[in-house]
């Protein structure tokens, strides 16, 4: 698995994890880049938005 497609996977689980506690709409990319240790560029140059990830 490439590092990008594992990137994506990360973003995936955490939001995944975050979404069992944690409305949709009040899931700041800031904080699942927190948990992901990753810096919010990072998020963006592999999807749009929350709901392109969901998607």
């Amino acid at each position: 698995m490439t590092l990008k497609n594992q990137t994506k996977l990360l973003f995936a689980k955490k939001l995944e994890e975050m979404l069992k506690t944690i409305p949709m709409d009040r899931i700041r990319i800031v904080d699942l880049c927190k948990r992901c240790d990753t810096i919010p560029q990072t998020f963006y140059y592999h999807f749009h938005d929350k709901y392109e990830l969901v998607a």
